[in-house]
């Protein structure tokens, strides 16, 4: 059990990601306004870097107790049944509705995981992981993977914000850009670095990081794959069952586009075969074609699908493209 003495910094860890998230929210404002080259916006981002440090230095407090850092991430998580639960879809929800209060939940969260698994004591305590490597350094490629799935999503992202069609929409897309750097460490350093814009190349880290730790890359390749079965499994309904008509109310439009990018960063994590396989072979099947759905033929409901997912399956040809940057790092 935490003692008082950790729950104060625990409170404290909340009261400093409170003024985090606010600066978060101001500077949102100012990019959704074009005003990333003021000095007004370059101030609140001085702001914002100077309280990540004393975060960190808050988490200092922790640093190699990784039974207090457990106890913490049990006091602060909502998934407590696994440290290393795949929560891209997960996470959603609070990222596209700006539950600020459940955002800063994840995020302090997400830092206890990250410093347990950089404590030097937490690899017996990961033993029964999957694959014959050391089980701290598995679950780090697999929130590697996150990472770059994440990041991944951010860099098809940047695609639609400056796109007139999406003016309407333009600060839900930027709340799905700030609030993903918000819950992520690596991306927000990024961002912090680069003022708050995109990458626009793929920046991934997590083959990276598998190599140092001797995992096969097919062994990773399968785990992206997995990750991109289930996104892509997940969000295509979306696509194809969203009526036309109700395209016109903005939040709408808003969950449609965030499908559309979800569904191009899963076949990027699909592998150009399975990609390519997807595009030849996705088809909508009709059983009766004389049924009728709310007064439309479900012949004509299928063809507006299928429309629809050849589109954005089109899109991998474009995606596919994109430079990828295996670093730790952004160039310069």
């Amino acid at each position: 059990m935490l003692n008082e003495e950790d729950k104060i910094v625990l409170r404290k860890l909340i009261d400093i990601n409170i003024k985090i998230k606010e600066i978060y929210d101001s500077l949102r404002e100012m990019e959704i306004n074009f005003k990333t080259e003021t000095k007004m916006f370059k101030d609140k981002l001085n702001i914002l870097k100077r309280l990540v440090m004393a975060e960190n230095k808050i988490y200092d407090e922790f640093k190699n107790h990784p039974e207090k850092i457990i106890e913490a991430y049990n006091e602060i998580s909502f998934s407590r049944e696994s440290l290393f639960e795949m929560n891209v879809l997960t996470e959603l929800d609070d990222i596209a509705n700006d539950y600020s209060e459940n955002l800063i939940r994840t995020r302090i969260a997400n830092h206890f995981l990250n410093l347990f698994l950089s404590s030097e004591e937490s690899s017996m305590e990961l033993s029964n992981m999957p694959f014959d490597i050391d089980g701290k350094a598995y679950s780090q490629i697999e929130i590697g993977i996150q990472t770059d799935f994440v990041s991944t999503i951010l860099t098809i992202l940047n695609k639609y914000l400056n796109q007139n069609k999406y003016n309407n929409i333009r600060d839900l897309l930027f709340r799905i850009k700030d609030n993903y750097a918000f819950l992520h460490e690596e991306i927000e350093y990024d961002f912090l670095e680069h003022n708050m814009q995109i990458n626009p190349c793929l920046n991934w880290k997590a083959k990276i990081y598998a190599d140092i730790a001797g995992l096969d890359e097919i062994e990773v390749s399968q785990i992206e794959e997995g990750l991109g079965n289930e996104v892509f499994d997940e969000k295509i309904d979306d696509i194809i069952t969203i009526e036309e008509e109700e395209l016109e109310d903005n939040e709408v439009l808003f969950q449609y586009t965030l499908a559309q990018i979800l569904v191009r960063s899963a076949m990027l994590f699909l592998g150009e075969e399975n990609a390519k396989n997807l595009q030849n072979t996705f088809k909508l099947n009709v059983y009766n074609e004389n049924c009728i759905v709310e007064g439309e033929k479900l012949t004509d409901l299928a063809a507006r699908g299928q429309s629809r997912i050849d589109q954005v399956l089109g899109m991998y040809d474009e995606d596919k493209k994109l430079p990828i940057i295996y670093s730790t790092r952004r160039n310069k």
